[in-house]
């Protein structure tokens, strides 16, 4: 069964972890949230339990007292999540208060639809003008959840293959070496057959 938990470290809250998700965050829409999110380094402890996992689920060791389950969703403690609801959209704290708490909620229930080993931050910035269902909100936690690691994949991938197209072809580079040392030394022969042929007619 999943961890329910949502404890401090899955909880993105010092001023110097905010500012560093919006200078450098990407952005992902839906209907009802606009979601900041931004890749960082798995901790040490992450990596560390997704060692364990497979190592239980392969029967390599024996799995210690309260030792995560894998599958369970636990290793994306690698990530940490904020609420935002604008004061200019809902002037009474009591319905701020309330739409924090439902999706909140939603994020608890339904961290575990992130991949295991996937660490980012998230901010989710309510965007609709009324208070809505808990269903809404949570469908619409889900499809970030969803949504998002697929683009960092992407990402990642259109990256990578930047800076493989960026790489200078050093094989290309030399065969055309070679091929000039080959055409050189040909023409080197051509000259000193020809040398030779000279001496040869001026001998007769």
């Amino acid at each position: 069964m999943a961890s329910l938990s949502y404890p401090k470290s899955v909880r993105l809250h010092y001023r110097k972890d905010f500012q560093a998700l919006l200078d450098s965050a990407s952005t992902h829409y839906n209907a009802v949230f606009k979601v900041f999110w931004l890749v960082r380094e798995c901790p040490e402890e992450v990596l560390d339990g997704i060692a364990g996992d497979v190592a239980c689920a392969t029967g390599v060791r024996e799995c210690n007292a309260g030792a995560v389950a894998p599958g369970t969703g636990e290793n994306v403690a690698g990530c940490r999540f904020a609420v935002s609801v604008p004061k200019k959209s809902f002037k009474r704290a009591v319905k701020r208060n309330l739409l924090k708490r439902r999706t909140r909620e939603a994020i608890r229930l339904n961290r575990q639809h992130l991949p295991e080993g996937f660490c980012a931050d998230f901010l989710f910035f309510y965007r609709v003008g009324e208070v809505l269902d808990y269903a809404d909100i949570e469908k619409a936690v889900v499809e970030a959840f969803t949504a998002v690691p697929a683009k960092a994949a992407a990402k990642a991938a259109s990256a990578a293959g930047n800076a493989e197209a960026n790489t200078p072809d050093t094989s290309a580079e030399a065969n055309l070496v070679d091929a000039n040392a080959v055409e050189s030394s040909s023409k080197s022969a051509e000259k000193a057959q020809l040398d030779n042929s000279d001496n040869t007619s001026g001998n007769e």
